[in-house]
């Protein structure tokens, strides 16, 4: 995959300074991964609104055997799962979080952005995690200047949605390599919800009248909700090779 791809970090015109010839086989390799894209992301999509039909059609089933007090309704079948949109969307941030394959050892080898910023992690967490740097996953780290968390599962899953869509648009219209100096590549995009209160909330550190960070009795950094609404959410994507995907190394309520 490697080899196939050494000319994606070079520019289009560098190599029609090199020779014709290599300049159109490399733009038409580039046309022909672009076309790919761009039937992969239509596929993805169909089968996403087959998925929500299907979804629609089971619920409506459900109703029905719920009216007629648990019974099979002619011409229907009973459900026995009934999940609910709350249960649907908690299914789904929990299979957010997949397996990394990067070259560099030092890198992350697993998303984390369900289990360090999902909303079922709690406040305590966050403000532990800008006092002593230790991760709601109980991973350790470096004290933060902010922490923020997920309101409900159903906003996460919005955000992961919203997050796939945009970057399945942007991998088509910006011809981005799967691979930067041998190592799978890294693709951040922003999100925005319409939910009047926001993706999620946050935590910072209190500061005093003057801007300086403020520490308690024992020197720590103390923590303190932002007033502030996070309209937007950050999803940093990494490049699979194994799978031909790209999945989330981690993702999270902005501003």
């Amino acid at each position: 995959v490697l080899v196939a791809r050494r000319y994606d970090l070079v520019p289009l015109e560098v190599l029609k300074a090199r020779g014709e010839q290599e300049y159109e086989q490399e733009r038409e390799r580039r046309e022909r991964e672009k076309i790919r894209r761009e039937e992969e992301m239509r596929e993805r999509r169909k089968k996403e609104v087959e998925v929500t039909e299907e979804d629609g059609k089971i619920e409506e089933r459900q109703a029905r055997v719920d009216d007629a007090g648990g019974e099979e309704v002619s011409g229907s079948e009973v459900v026995p799962d009934k999940q609910t949109p709350t249960q649907r969307a908690q299914k789904t941030v929990a299979q957010a979080d997949k397996p990394l394959e990067p070259v560099n050892p030092n890198k992350a080898q697993h998303g984390h952005g369900n289990a360090e910023h999902g909303s079922q992690t709690t406040p305590a967490q966050q403000e532990h995690r800008i006092v002593t740097g230790v991760k709601p996953s109980g991973q350790p780290g470096n004290p933060t200047s902010k922490a923020s968390k997920f309101l409900t599962p159903e906003l996460e899953a919005e955000a992961l949605g919203r997050g796939r869509n945009k970057l399945e648009q942007e991998l088509s219209d910006q011809n981005i390599p799967d691979f930067v100096n041998g190592e799978p590549n890294r693709h951040a995009v922003t999100v925005e919800t319409n939910n009047v209160s926001g993706f999620g909330e946050r935590w910072v550190r209190a500061k005093d009248a003057n801007g300086q960070n403020l520490k308690d009795a024992n020197g720590d950094f103390i923590p303190q909700k932002d007033p502030v609404v996070l309209k937007k959410a950050k999803l940093i994507y990494e490049y699979i090779p194994s799978t031909n995907r790209w999945e989330p190394v981690t993702y999270f309520p902005v501003q």
